[in-house]
């Protein structure tokens, strides 16, 4: 289950698809889920990016993309596995926030679409909660091979190039 919160000027019609969609592409990056993942996506601004930035990585600017979770991951495998016996069970993966006042000005600095733009922090923020991360160049090339290939299960050409992409 994918949930999508935000201010409905953050949400035209299409959005919420387009989100689960790019999120579904990024989870299929990792190896079999023992129960179904659940996880939820928060469209935002600068200023609440800023303030959770601040709080808890201890940087005072806003940024694109926060991910919170990524527990009993690594490079999309398990490395905690997960053990119920409840059919109804699911493996809470975390929480991811976007700002959209990002999204705009990065698609409008890089000539794409602020869809196009999306797609890639959902996907970049599902990445993290899947153990992912960019901290050595060999991890950031398993991420970024992990996000081209996201992109064409959705049959779109990743908009950036690794280069373009900030740590």
């Amino acid at each position: 289950m994918i949930h999508i919160l935000g201010k409905r000027a953050f949400l035209p019609a299409g959005r919420a698809g387009l989100m689960r969609d790019a999120a579904r592409a990024a989870l299929a990056q990792a190896q079999p889920l023992p129960l179904p993942p659940e996880l939820s996506i928060r469209l935002s601004d600068d200023a609440e990016l800023r303030e959770l930035n601040r709080k808890f990585r201890g940087v005072d600017a806003a940024t694109d993309v926060l991910s919170f979770g990524g527990d009993g991951f690594e490079d999309g495998r398990i490395t905690a596995p997960s053990q119920s016996e409840d059919p109804a069970a699911t493996l809470y993966l975390g929480d991811i926030v976007i700002s959209m006042d990002h999204c705009a000005a990065q698609a409008a600095a890089y000539g794409h679409s602020v869809e196009d733009e999306l797609r890639l922090l959902v996907i970049h923020g599902t990445l993290h909660l899947l153990g992912f991360d960019h901290m050595t160049a060999k991890r950031k090339r398993a991420m970024w091979t992990a996000q081209d290939r996201a992109f064409a299960q959705l049959g779109r050409r990743n908009p950036w190039h690794a280069s373009q992409l900030h740590l």
